[in-house]
C-alpha cells in the first residue's frame, strides 16, 4: 500500500475580507435562495475579478493576442515544484538572487519547470501595495533554464506602480504562466509537487485557482 503524503493547501480563501486589487471588482457571495426561507436548496451567485485571491495570469491579461487561460496547458500545472525564498532585498528579485536561492537548496539543476517564490508578502485590508517583484532579466533566466511556471506569495510579478509590466511580457516570451497570490508563510523552501489548475474560464484573462503543495520524501 502506498504511503499517503501530506497536502498543504497554499489558497488563500475568497471572502469579501481578501484585499482586492484596487480597481479591480471585489469578491461578494450573494445568496439567490435559502432552505430557511422556503427553498428546496441553498443557492449563491459569485462576482469577483479573476484576479482576486490565488490566480493565474494568462497572456492575454497583458497581450492583446496572447493565448487565453482555457488554451493553457493543463501538465504545467502539475508536477515538481522548487519553493525558494527571496524575502530579503529590496523591492526587485534578480537573477542572481533566484539562482542563489535555488543552488542553496540543491534545486540549480536544469531543467527547473516550477518556480514558486517566497517573498514574504502577507496580504492586508487595505491592499499592500509594497511588495517585491521580480526584473525581467530573472524571469529571462529562468526562462533559460527550462522554466514554464513561475509562482508567486506577491499580488503581481510586476511592481504595483508599472504600466508597462516588463515581468508579465519577459515570462511571455521566455513561455513562462504566472501563478499569484500564493499562501506561502508555512511552507520551508525545498522540492514539493505541485497541482494549481485554473478554472477554464473561455477566452477568460485570469482564472482562480486551487493551489497544493505535496513534500517530496
Amino acid at each position: 500500500m502506498k504511503e499517503q503524503r501530506d497536502v498543504v493547501d497554499i489558497t488563500h480563501p475568497l471572502s469579501p475580507d481578501l484585499a482586492h486589487w484596487p480597481g479591480d471588482t471585489p469578491f461578494c457571495l450573494r445568496w439567490t435562495a435559502r432552505i430557511e426561507e422556503g427553498s428546496s436548496v441553498n443557492l449563491s451567485e459569485v462576482r469577483l475579478s479573476p484576479h482576486t485571491g490565488t490566480h493565474v495570469d494568462a497572456p492575454r491579461h497583458y497581450c492583446d493576442d496572447g493565448d487565453t487561460v482555457d488554451a493553457l496547458k493543463p501538465d504545467i500545472f502539475l508536477g515538481a515544484a522548487v519553493v525558494i525564498d527571496v524575502s530579503s532585498g529590496d523591492d526587485s528579485i534578480g537573477p542572481r538572487e533566484v539562482r542563489d536561492a535555488l543552488e542553496g537548496i540543491g534545486g540549480g539543476e536544469a531543467p527547473i519547470r516550477r518556480v514558486l517564490l517566497k517573498t514574504g508578502y502577507r496580504p492586508a485590508n487595505p491592499f499592500e501595495r509594497r511588495f517585491r517583484a521580480l526584473r525581467a532579466e530573472a524571469v529571462a533566466w529562468l526562462g533559460t533554464a527550462g522554466c514554464v511556471l513561475l509562482g508567486t506569495d506577491a499580488p503581481s510579478v510586476d511592481p504595483f506602480e508599472s504600466k508597462t509590466l516588463p515581468a508579465h511580457n519577459a515570462c511571455g516570451h521566455s513561455g513562462i504562466t504566472i501563478l499569484e497570490l500564493l499562501a506561502l508563510p508555512g511552507i520551508s523552501p525545498g522540492m514539493y509537487d505541485l497541482v494549481a489548475a485554473p478554472l477554464k474560464i473561455a477566452g477568460g484573462d485570469a482564472a482562480p485557482v486551487r493551489a497544493f503543495l505535496l513534500p517530496r520524501r
